[in-house]
């Protein structure tokens, strides 16, 4: 991963395509430290079917409970 740009992502946006099997995905993202947190950039939009859609959403929610889990301290609790 180290060859991998990472940004930040601060919001998204998500449109259904009237008419259409699919929506549209826009994230906004910081691209650099000195970039104001209220002023992400959105330059890309992405589609996707509702199976796609369905997809990422469980591997997104299967991640961060992991993640929340191994974040849990010795006693049990949360770590903040």
């Amino acid at each position: 991963m180290s060859d991998i740009d990472v940004f930040p992502l601060a919001g998204w946006d998500l449109y259904q395509v009237k008419g259409q099997p699919y929506l549209l995905f826009r994230p906004s993202f910081i691209a650099n430290p000195m970039q104001p947190l209220d002023q992400p950039i959105a330059d890309r939009t992405y589609g996707m079917t509702p199976a796609v859609a369905r997809e990422l959403g469980e591997k997104l929610l299967a991640q961060a409970r992991l993640i929340e889990s191994v974040a849990e301290t010795a006693d049990g609790h949360p770590q903040h």
